[in-house]
């Protein structure tokens, strides 16, 4: 009786790892199929690569840098680079109190229990649609922004520094919008060049100190942000190091059926 009960316990585990695999093969297909919603050209500045050699693996991986424009960055009476500019927080401007709710985000204002001290409310994430824009309009923006703040700084130097890495260095794309509704936001942007309707996460929370409580919300990750690069693709890569990139690449990734990525192609521009 033993043997049997080991035998259904194997055939069942057996059987549940082929279900699983045959799931994920099928969104996998089924992303892939019909035309791509978007076709977005990414260069070393949106795509950062690394190996998998310390892992007895010798893919290749390319992970989506991205930014968003906060009020830091747009404000026109910023005098000092904040630290917003660099976007660590990716506290959306237009991450309103209006479109939280719209996102399905309860934003009631808790009822804090000790006024004048510092209190923290956890919203629950969402995952919802996000709009990614490439080179468009969000980066000229934050362009312009860059060049009026190299005219604060202290040096010419630095001024030089600043300019040259908002021109040259920094990821060109940004998350420009979130819905509930992708068909939605592929009316509001139909141009599938600049930009790809794609999932991710949206976090938000309540903050209150000696003020009234302040909601605050940011943009969380991207649900998939790290690309495999499969043959022929991965030649673009071999023999540089992540830690040290030199080297410079164009490459196409399209976004399909399920509102993921993969590479459709890449090669090296120096």
């Amino acid at each position: 009786m033993n043997f049997f009960k080991k035998h259904i316990a194997l055939l069942t585990g057996t059987g549940l790892i082929l279900l699983t695999n045959a799931i994920v093969l099928g969104g996998v297909a089924y992303n892939y199929s019909g035309s791509p919603q978007s076709h977005l050209t990414l260069s070393e500045r949106e795509l950062s690569y690394f190996n998998y050699d310390h892992d007895d693996n010798s893919g290749i991986a390319v992970n989506l840098q991205w930014k968003v424009l906060s009020q830091e960055i747009i404000n026109p009476q910023r005098k000092v680079q904040s630290y917003d500019w660099y976007n660590y927080s990716r506290e959306a401007y237009w991450l309103t109190d209006a479109k939280l709710r719209e996102l399905g985000f309860d934003i009631t204002t808790p009822a804090f229990p000790v006024e004048g001290s510092y209190r923290y409310k956890q919203l629950q994430d969402r995952e919802v649609f996000l709009v990614l824009e490439q080179n468009g309009p969000s980066y000229q923006r934050y362009l312009e922004q860059a060049k009026l703040l190299a005219k604060e700084a202290t040096t010419k130097e630095e001024a030089v520094r600043q300019v040259k890495a908002a021109e040259s260095e920094v990821s060109r794309l940004f998350v420009v919008d979130a819905g509930n509704n992708p068909d939605e936001l592929r009316k509001r942007y139909p141009d599938g060049a600049m930009y790809a309707i794609t999932k991710g996460i949206i976090g938000a929370n309540w903050q209150s100190g000696s003020n009234k409580p302040v909601l605050n919300a940011h943009i969380k990750e991207l649900s998939v942000s790290s690309l495999h690069v499969s043959k022929p693709h991965d030649a673009v890569f071999v023999g540089q190091s992540y830690a040290t990139p030199s080297a410079r690449y164009q490459v196409n990734v399209a976004y399909g059926q399920r509102y993921e990525p993969w590479i459709t192609g890449a090669k090296r521009t120096r």
